[in-house]
This record gives C-alpha cells, structure tokens and sequence, in this order.
C-alpha cells in the first residue's frame, strides 16, 4: 500500500508546484508588459 501511494504522493505537490510557479511566470511577465506600456 505505501508504495502504491508513494508516486501519487509525490506527483501532486509536483503539480501544485508547477502551477505556482507557472503563475509566478505570468505575473512576472505581466508586470513587465504594465511597465513598459506605462513607459511608452
């Protein structure tokens, strides 16, 4: 049974860790397009 849920343990957080930082990704670069739209 542990070792069943061992991977499935593992893969989730893996995924949540992506999103973040997928989502990091974005606002970083949404704030960029923000400040060079704002200084154009």
């Amino acid at each position: 049974m542990g070792a069943a849920a061992a991977p499935f343990g593992f893969r989730r957080p893996f995924r949540n860790l992506r999103k973040r930082l997928g989502l990091a990704a974005l606002q970083t670069a949404g704030v960029r397009v923000f400040r060079i739209t704002i200084g154009h």
